[in-house]
């Protein structure tokens, strides 16, 4: 009710007067407080300065409209309540979409009008993380509002003067605005003086993609949470690269998400290694259950937008095969061994090797998806991953090309084609170069990924570790520190034993503060047949103890091992 008389003291009648730019273009201007908008709320009164006198009910429109322009209003589909007579008298009119790329470009106004303001968030896109659910707005191409458990394009929106657009279809979400709550959170205001809020299905998830309710006063149901969008590109760019190319690299993580994380880890590797210093941990430590040890892990590893991108190429039912960490030790004095030479990465490495009887499925059905969350900077020096490009279109080991590329075999082979060795990380400057770093000649490209860059790549595609000679930023200057999370179809058998590594979840309540999206997702990705449920780590009185369906899970497992076990025999 308070922010209802807020609105009705801000849009007082006769205070927005419409105009005209130079160019014919409508916009709004309010006299006392000297704001400018390209559209002001649906049903917001608002004298025309281009029209001659006329009687008070045919003068006030909401928002702005040229002569001649009336098709740019029509009714709100959202406001299923919606009474203009009621509302605003029979002469007003909800304003319909203006283009985005519009607001963006903004232009000094003539006349009285001054230049419209910065946009009231910062950055070009967001996305609205619902705060009781975890679920993100979304919406369709036919104008309908759901909740999704990823962010693509659908998800993706816009804020220009605290209107909400569509980042995707390139028009207002019509009749809804952005009402500040705190810093981060906001309330989407609707043009029948409601609240969008998120629904519950019936399963309770939150998930169930239909439109919410809508409430008089919001809630934390009726709150979301704004979160920047750290692309250069739509969610849809990224995934017709990954299918082009075999890989992409998408900034997902801001630099100080990724070193966050990495202090998780390394935190972990100093208790398993039982010492700080890394100066004898040889070439590479690697934990294989760093899921378990800290949520931060378990979020990054259910991302939105690398859900969606895999969801896309994998299936819907795609599930984690193996989530590791990787961190490469800073090497001192001359050497070849990188640990790790060339190979292609799970379910390929164990499948059968291709024949022409039974070759590798077509590469676009990819069996798996390497996925690798930079924490670090990735650089030419510090072991920046090596890559042979288009050799997943091969769909055979490296072993079997007849060349020297193999497990054992650290060489860099010369530009082939469309075959070509490229390097993830920037190249080395020319300090770099001058304080002694010999670049190899037959890298043919150097790709900068900052930390909290995000490689997607088809597991079929050739790589190698490069030796980490420089240091890192951050308080583990030797640690250049990566995760590594396979991805593959539902029927692909799990790489790790990751139904184990779920009951240690529930068991620790590792996820206790995760939220409810983030739960189910996890579940879906580490263990979909358990009869157990992350969520109860929120409401289990007994914290610490076993959580009730610990028996009913042993069984499932063995039966899953058994299934997979057959599904070995096959050649998966």
């Amino acid at each position: 009710m308070l922010q209802q008389q807020k609105m009705q003291q801000l849009f007082t009648l006769d205070e927005w007067i419409a105009y005209d730019t130079a160019e014919g273009r409508p916009y709004d201007h309010n006299q006392r407080t000297g704001e400018t908008t390209w559209q002001l709320p649906p049903g917001t009164p608002c004298r025309d300065s281009r029209a001659p006198a006329q009687t008070q009910q045919s003068m006030y429109g909401g928002g702005s409209q040229s002569n001649g322009n009336a098709s740019r209003f029509r009714m709100n589909p959202y406001a299923a309540t919606f009474d203009p007579i009621a509302m605003a008298g029979p002469m007003y009119h909800i304003p319909t979409s203006v283009n985005p790329q519009e607001q963006d470009n903004q232009m000094q106004m003539p006349g009285s009008a001054p230049a419209v303001d910065a946009p009231m968030l910062v950055g070009d896109c967001v996305t609205l993380q619902c705060c009781r659910t975890g679920a993100y707005l979304s919406c369709k191409a036919d104008g309908k509002m759901t909740f999704e458990n990823h962010t693509l394009d659908e998800e993706i929106f816009r804020v220009s003067d605290g209107q909400l657009s569509s980042a995707l279809h390139k028009s207002l979400v019509l009749g809804m605005r952005l009402m500040h709550r705190s810093e981060t959170r906001v309330a989407i205001h609707l043009s029948n003086g409601r609240y969008l809020s998120d629904s519950v299905g019936a399963d309770g998830s939150g998930l169930s993609r239909t439109l919410s309710q809508e409430l008089s006063d919001p809630d934390t149901s009726a709150l979301f949470e704004v979160v920047p969008y750290l692309g250069s590109e739509m969610p849809s760019d990224y995934l017709n690269n990954l299918r082009q190319s075999g890989w992409v690299l998408v900034p997902t993580f801001t630099p100080a998400e990724a070193m966050k994380m990495k202090n998780v880890v390394a935190a972990t590797e100093n208790r398993k290694q039982e010492s700080t210093d890394d100066s004898s941990w040889g070439l590479q430590v690697r934990v294989h259950d760093i899921a378990v040890h800290h949520p931060s892990i378990l979020k990054a590893a259910a991302h939105p937008l690398l859900v969606g991108l895999l969801k896309e190429v994998l299936g819907e039912d795609m599930r984690c095969a193996t989530f590791s960490s990787n961190t490469l030790l800073r090497q001192y004095g001359a050497g070849k061994n990188t640990g790790l030479g060339w190979h292609v990465d799970y379910p390929y490495d164990q499948m059968k090797p291709p024949s022409a009887d039974a070759p590798w499925p077509p590469v676009d059905k990819p069996q798996g998806m390497q996925v690798l969350f930079c924490l670090d900077e990735f650089t030419a020096l510090n072991g920046g991953t090596l890559f042979r490009t288009n050799t997943q279109h091969l769909l055979k080991p490296p072993w079997m090309a007849g060349g020297p590329l193999f497990k054992g075999n650290y060489s860099t082979p010369p530009p082939n084609g469309e075959y070509q060795c490229v390097q993830l990380g920037r190249e080395p400057t020319a300090v770099e170069v001058a304080q002694g770093f010999n670049p190899d000649p037959n890298i043919t490209a150097y790709h900068a990924a900052p930390a909290g860059s995000v490689l997607i790549a088809h597991s079929a595609w050739w790589h190698r570790q490069v030796r980490n000679v420089a240091p890192c930023e951050g308080d583990y200057p030797n640690r250049r520190t990566a995760l590594l999370g396979n991805y593959t179809p539902a029927d692909v058998k799990p790489k790790d034993n990751l139904p184990k590594q779920f009951t240690k979840m529930c068991s620790d309540h590792t996820a206790a503060h995760l939220s409810y999206r983030d739960k189910v997702v996890v579940k879906e990705l580490w263990d979909p047949r358990s009869d157990l449920s992350l969520s109860e780590g929120l409401t289990d009185s007994k914290v610490g103890k076993t959580p009730p369906a610990f028996s009913a899970l042993s069984s499932s497992i063995q039966v899953t091992e058994e299934a997979q076990n057959e599904m070995a025999k096959l050649g998966r």
